[in-house]
């Protein structure tokens, strides 16, 4: 096994089997192994929408503190609606998970079609709430002090695992 690190810091690990009997190798057809990446798919939304409410609470508490001019920056309307904006993708990103979760998973082509659905489409949202929080955040939004920057690079792997968004919206083309 060879461990790395990933852009967000955590590890990541590649296994070699070399001079491995065939019959201990993993045994994994390709309908078992499409099940498993929709689960993955399913999952890592479920991360990304837990971290856009965490970009989205820490910002709006920062803006709240931060004055410009003497008055908190949250109080100009550019702001605010730039907020409300992130807002409105974290709700609909979150019914999008709710929705994938609860799709029957009999049909497995159903299932992989809302994970990769569901995946893309949060992908997509949650990375433009990482953005917002980080330019709110000014120049403090991308260092190593605040969890703003790790929920960033965390977005930006998730959203790429098992396929970025343009892989991913393929994939549910030719499904549907």
């Amino acid at each position: 096994m060879r461990a790395y690190r990933l852009a967000d810091g955590s590890i990541a690990g590649e296994l070699r089997l070399t001079r491995t009997p065939v019959a201990a190798r993993l045994a994994l057809d390709g309908a078992a192994l499409d099940a498993v990446v929709a689960d993955v798919r399913l999952l890592a939304a479920a991360e990304m929408v837990g971290l856009g409410q965490r970009l989205l609470d820490d910002t709006l508490a920062y803006v709240k503190e931060r004055e410009q001019f003497g008055v908190a920056i949250g109080s100009f309307q550019a702001l605010q609606h730039r907020l409300v904006d992130c807002y409105a993708r974290e709700e609909q990103s979150r019914s999008m998970l709710y929705r994938a979760a609860l799709t029957e998973r009999g049909d497995a082509a159903k299932w992989q079609r809302a994970a990769a659905g569901a995946k893309a489409f949060i992908g997509e949202n949650v990375d433009a709430i990482a953005r917002e929080a980080v330019q709110m955040h000014g120049g403090m939004g991308i260092t190593d002090e605040l969890a703003i920057g790790h929920a960033l690079k965390r977005v930006l792997l998730l959203a790429r695992l098992f396929g970025d968004v343009d892989t991913v919206l393929a994939e549910y083309a030719l499904a549907a």
